[in-house]
């Protein structure tokens, strides 16, 4: 059976059976037609194959796939198709790529430049766009500086495997931002802006070992601008001594401000009382100088250190007078005054105490405990920890009871009372199931020493009976450890009656070794109790 042709072509037009006067050279025969139709229909119907065109893709409005080729708008009944063209040129007419065009979203040539060029070139060019001149000078240099010295360095060196500022975005915009707003504040001559943005630099980029220079380049700019600020005190310009390593030079201009706003009610832009913050600079700048001094200088570091807490205790705000007592304690424990430390920590616990402040109620029952186990007076040690322990658990502070307990087990341990000890060990172990904490891991370093601290004093709980059962001279004791050393287990049940020693079996346990290590007794003169 002869297979139609689904389209037309130039052969079947000048050989169609219509003859050559009917239609056009270049229309197709009806049968031609007819059956481009059906394939149409099919392929939009879903009942054309696997090829076939899905409903669900064709919307409502658009024009048949049947339409393209023929024009159904030929008023003589029972004739052929007028205009009948190939389908694939209806996909292709100017209606359909004006309709898709319009779909696109419209790109700008500056959006189509974001994603043909380098993100750097593309902020240099907002930044020349927006006005900001100085600030893309200052982003091209320091870029032009960088890539010079890589140059210098070679493809062998360590600059060489750093990726240069121009391919890191994060740090480009943060150049971008401040810099921008430093530029905009030196145009209103507002060096205060001027001097946070450069700070701000500098601080960022201080955190990153690879860009310390660009650090120092902004600090000398911070003390370039400060030094055309006269209307703070000089904050300003001993913030960028400070920041260039002048500690001594910045603590002039901190104690100078410091006398100045004394019993004085001066305030700053934001309401902060100016006496307050040359308080937190002062201490601030002192601790930075004991910290600078080397450890041998100690009577230096003892000095700075006393200043800056007589200055936080004067300030009446505990959240600097607690650092600097903590220091203080630290100080005189390495200056081995031992006494004057137990009396400065007596008072700092009794300040955090008043304030709330678990944190430091626990430091310094730390030190507390670790200069009364030094003078060996664990009584002091066991009721300051009892007292933190109470005062944790009254005000729910978790966390801190976990630690509290767990130092009393420790501490009760060594003065010789494991049972206790016990006591206060598994109830540091158990503290996160207790209060079912939703997240153990700040109980995780207390629980995981509290663990092995529990094997080490059931070992101390049992010391007591073991020796008594060992000094006893009865077969039956002595058999008893033996069958126990073979399978050590159950010493509750083992040892239950041995918690007394025998009265003399210790004596004479004792001239027995002498004996044994051929130590004539009469010599040595021992005399029982």
């Amino acid at each position: 059976m002869p297979q139609d042709r689904p389209f037309g072509t130039p052969f079947d037009c000048k050989t169609n059976c219509f003859g050559t006067g009917n239609f056009p050279s270049q229309n197709l025969c009806p049968s031609a037609c007819t059956l481009a139709q059906g394939i149409g229909t099919k392929l939009v119907s879903g009942t054309g194959g696997p090829g076939a065109i899905p409903t669900s893709l064709l919307s409502s409005s658009d024009t048949p796939a049947t339409g393209f080729g023929c024009n159904k708008n030929n008023p003589t009944p029972g004739s052929g198709a007028v205009k009948c063209e190939f389908l694939n040129e209806a996909f292709n007419s100017e209606a359909v790529k004006l309709r898709l065009r319009a779909e696109l979203p419209y790109l700008s040539r500056k959006q189509i430049a974001q994603f043909q060029l380098p993100f750097y070139e593309t902020l240099c060019h907002d930044l020349l766009e927006n006005g900001y001149h100085y600030a893309f000078t200052e982003i091209f240099q320091i870029h032009e500086q960088q890539m010079e010295e890589r140059r210098k360095a070679g493809p062998y060196s360590k600059l060489w495997k750093i990726p240069p500022i121009s391919e890191q975005p994060e740090k480009i915009h943060m150049l971008r931002d401040q810099l921008s707003r430093a530029e905009v504040a030196t145009r209103r001559r507002d060096n205060h802006n001027v001097f946070l943005c450069y700070s701000k630099l500098a601080k960022y980029f201080h955190d990153f070992p690879d860009d310390r220079w660009l650090s120092e380049h902004f600090f000398d700019y911070c003390f370039t601008v400060a030094k055309r600020i006269t209307d703070d005190g000089g904050v300003k310009l001993a913030l960028a001594y400070e920041y260039n390593g002048d500690l001594q030079t910045a603590c002039k201009f901190f104690v100078y401000l410091y006398n100045s706003t004394r019993n004085k009610d001066w305030r700053d832009d934001d309401d902060k009382k100016l006496s307050a913050k040359a308080d937190r600079h002062l201490v601030r700048i002192y601790l930075a100088l004991q910290d600078a001094t080397p450890k041998e200088r100690v009577c230096e570091r003892m000095a700075y250190c006393t200043k800056a807490h007589e200055i936080a205790s004067a300030s009446n705000d505990w959240n600097l007078t607690a650092p600097t007592c903590r220091r203080m304690g630290e100080m005189l424990q390495e200056a081995n005054r031992i006494g004057d430390a137990i009396t400065f920590y007596r008072g700092y616990f009794d300040l955090a105490k008043e304030a709330n402040d678990w944190m430091s109620l626990g430091g310094a029952c730390e030190a507390l405990a670790h200069l009364f186990e030094s003078q060996q007076n664990l009584s002091e040690t066991i009721r300051y920890l009892k007292m933190y322990a109470e005062l944790c658990e009254e005000n729910g502070d978790w966390v801190q009871l976990c630690k509290a307990s767990h130092l009393l087990g420790h501490t009760y341990d060594k003065a010789g009372q494991p049972q206790e000890a016990l006591k206060w060990i598994i109830k540091a172990f158990k503290m996160p199931h207790y209060v079912n904490a939703p997240n153990p891991a700040p109980f995780q370093k207390y629980t995981e020493s509290a663990r092995v601290m529990i094997g080490v004093t059931r070992a101390h709980c049992m010391n007591t009976m073991f020796l008594n059962s060992l000094l006893s001279d009865t077969p039956y004791a002595v058999l008893q450890l033996i069958s126990w050393k073979a399978d050590p287990r159950n010493e509750d049940k083992v040892f239950r009656g041995c918690h007394c020693r025998p009265g003399e079996a210790f004596f004479q346990l004792i001239v027995s070794v002498l004996r044994a290590v051929f130590i004539p007794v009469g010599k040595c003169q021992i005399r029982h109790g």
